[in-house]
């Protein structure tokens, strides 16, 4: 009888023993197996795992196919799959190993009493199971793509095998793999931030890098990115590991080790992050792309392909940079304590007082300069190249690119607010010497922070005045309302297409809304028309997606230039009370109700109104659009007049504040929009 020798750690390994497992080949011992339940228990395990092992080596991994959504049905099993893994690893893993390293051998099974030593063992169990993620993708992934020639040239991250090109490539099902295992990781750190982890200062930041990064991988694997993709995963793997070990090194009390650690982590995100990253992958998606593109016959889908993935990793590009000042200052702590490794500077806000004066010279390494030159010759060129002026119709596809704008203005107004709004706003508040001290009052604070979010706002609506009248000023019915539906040539509303750049300055504007209705809510300052600020977001981002969607686009472009421009007077006046420059903020308060008179009480209802109630019916074939026509204007033209019902209303607000000028000579009164109760604890 051949017998083989099970693996099973629960039975005798010995062949003389009673207990020895085997497989036999006769059938005729089912009355042993019945006698013997740990030789049932470990055929059974034996059988499980050969036929795991057989599956997995049925499977052809090196099978190509094209990227599908139907791919992302296994996505909620490894959302699944990673908190019950951790679960299951702090339980009986990382907290055992967390006291016994942290507070000694005596204390594996001794409770631990105190807050802080609650609040360094949780530390350690975050620490200890990214590691053991950073750890696993990095190894999962270099040992998919270490073999392909891409991985070390870029150039084949557009072209082969064969004659396959950007973007009709195929991906191997291993590399999908390794993406499905990545953006599972993603999805679970989403809620794991929110309900899991300690809430530190950068809540908001690894917040937006890991939904960034999540609409990254799956935008990567559809738009067929995944090349650049699994490399961009390999980079940022590696970097992780050493954190995370330096972390737990930390907190276990061995500084030499943190040290080292942290070190190795400053040198690789240096090399792999602001170096290889901006200057060899950005390079390649920004240039090379563009050598092997056929540009004929992906003239349309290519250039949302292009742009959506870039953005994306250019703002990825930004939140490197913001983490490496967190890094700088706790270089500079640590060589100020020789060698002793910092605490967390995310940990606690209050003690991020290191200033660093270090100037970097951009253009110290001449080939690196010559790259980006290059790159941006390849972008400028490509920006010319495309047809701005090309028309077509409307699609629910185009709002593609809405998330990268939706995560382009916190990332923007995040770093804006950081480093220039904030000092700035100190130095025109307070004086030329309180650049760099601490605001410690709550009415200080309170202060800034209005000042911060009036100058994004300014910043916002200045530039997207500009930009919606470079697109608009040189339009027939930018002057003419007639002409929003009719032209050019026989084209009439509803069957009118749109213009490129327009669909530009929709996605723009509509980015902004969406995310501002998020900012109202968790970012800015709770005032008493909250209610009515959130029914103007929600209105304006229904009503600019309706009018692209319904194609009033020509009616909204102008819409759209009449609400910026005013606000840009009220934001300047807001940054003038707040700095106490009474005479500046009393005549942009003025000018900013002039505009508004003029703007949004007068043209807006006698002009606009009047043509998207009267003058579309004029062009509007009745017949033809006899349903769909009359849902798009009744709806449309609903919205529209809702709108004006707060520009009333805001009008009321105004007027109060008008009379309490008069009444106080000419100084500018308080905003009437006082902020809510409660809210002076409000964190910006």
């Amino acid at each position: 009888m051949y017998l083989r020798p099970c693996r099973c750690p629960f039975i005798d390994q010995n062949p003389e023993s009673d207990h020895f497992c085997s497989q036999p080949q006769n059938p005729f011992r089912e009355r042993e197996r019945e006698e013997n339940p740990a030789l049932v228990f470990c055929l059974v395990t034996q059988k499980t795992e050969m036929g795991i092992s057989e599956l997995v080596h049925s499977i052809d991994w090196e099978h190509e196919s094209y990227p599908e959504y139907q791919h992302f049905a296994v996505l909620p099993f490894f959302a699944l799959f990673f908190p019950t893994v951790r679960f299951f690893l702090d339980r009986f893993v990382f907290e055992k190993v967390g006291i016994r390293l942290i507070f000694g051998k005596g204390q594996r099974t001794i409770a631990v009493d105190t807050y802080e030593r609650k609040k360094k063992i949780r530390k350690f169990k975050e620490s200890a199971w990214k590691c053991v993620y950073f750890l696993s993708a990095e190894i999962l992934v270099l040992s998919v793509t270490y073999d392909e020639p891409w991985f070390t040239n870029t150039s084949y991250f557009w072209v082969g095998p064969g004659k396959q090109a950007w973007p009709d490539q195929k991906i191997k099902l291993k590399l999908k793999a390794v993406y499905m295992y990545a953006a599972g990781f993603y999805t679970y750190s989403i809620f794991a931030l929110i309900f899991w982890e300690t809430r530190r200062s950068d809540f908001w930041v690894s917040m937006t890098h890991h939904v960034a990064t999540l609409i990254l991988i799956l935008l990567s694997y559809i738009l067929r990115f995944a090349r650049v993709g699994s490399v961009i995963l390999a980079l940022h793997d590696a970097t992780d590991v050493f954190l995370e070990v330096g972390k737990m090194s930390k907190y276990r009390g061995a500084e030499t080790l943190a040290s080292v650690s942290f070190f190795l982590f400053v040198l690789s995100w240096t090399l792999l992050r602001l170096i290889y990253y901006p200057f060899w992958v950005l390079w390649s998606t920004s240039y090379e792309v563009l050598l092997t593109l056929d540009k004929e016959k992906h003239k349309d889908s290519v250039q949302i392909y292009y742009y959506v993935f870039n953005s994306l990793l250019y703002c990825l590009l930004v939140l490197h940079i913001y983490w490496w000042v967190l890094m700088c200052r706790m270089l500079v702590e640590q060589i100020q304590a020789r060698g002793q490794l910092g605490e967390d500077v995310r940990s606690v806000p209050e003690t991020l007082k290191v200033k660093t004066n270090t100037k970097i010279d951009h253009y110290n390494n001449l080939q690196l300069w010559l790259d980006m030159r290059e790159a941006e010759m390849g972008i400028s060129e490509l920006v010319r190249s495309i047809d701005w002026e090309h028309e077509s119709y409307p699609e629910y596809r185009d709002f593609a690119v809405l998330p990268f704008f939706a995560l382009f203005f916190p990332t923007v107004r995040l770093c804006l607010d950081r480093f220039i709004f904030e000092k700035v706003g100190r130095r025109l508040i307070f004086g030329r010497g309180q650049q760099t001290i601490a605001v410690e009052t709550d009415e200080r604070r309170k202060k800034i922070r209005k000042f911060k979010e009036s100058a994004w706002k300014c910043v916002y609506y200045l530039s997207a005045e500009l930009l919606v009248l470079s697109v608009t000023y040189d339009e027939p019915w930018f002057t003419n309302t007639s002409y929003y539906w009719v032209g050019p040539g026989n084209q009439a509303w509803p069957d009118q297409k749109t213009k490129l750049k327009l669909k530009a300055v929709y996605m723009y504007v509509a980015g902004f809304y969406t995310y501002a209705i998020f900012a109202l809510i968790f970012w800015e300052t709770r005032r008493s028309d909250f209610g009515v600020s959130m029914s103007h977001h929600v209105a304006t981002v229904i009503l600019i997606l309706l009018s692209y969607i319904l194609r009033f686009s020509r009616a909204g472009s102008v819409i759209l230039a009449l609400h910026d421009a005013s606000d840009v007077f009220l934001e300047i006046g807001k940054m003038s009370k707040y700095s106490g420059a009474e005479t500046l903020a009393s005549f942009t308060f003025i000018l900013f109700v002039l505009s508004w008179i003029v703007l949004r009480l007068t043209y807006y209802p006698f002009w606009v109104l009047w043509s998207t109630s009267y003058e579309v019916l004029l062009t509007l074939d009745k017949e033809k659009h006899k349903v769909d026509g009359s849902i798009y204007y009744y709806v449309f033209n609903s919205l529209l007049y809702c709108l004006l019902v707060l520009h009333i209303y805001w009008w009321v607000l105004m007027y109060r504040m008008l009379v309490k000028q008069i009444q106080a000579r000419g100084q500018l009164s308080e905003d009437v929009r006082s902020d809510s109760e409660g809210e002076d604890e409000h964190e910006d």
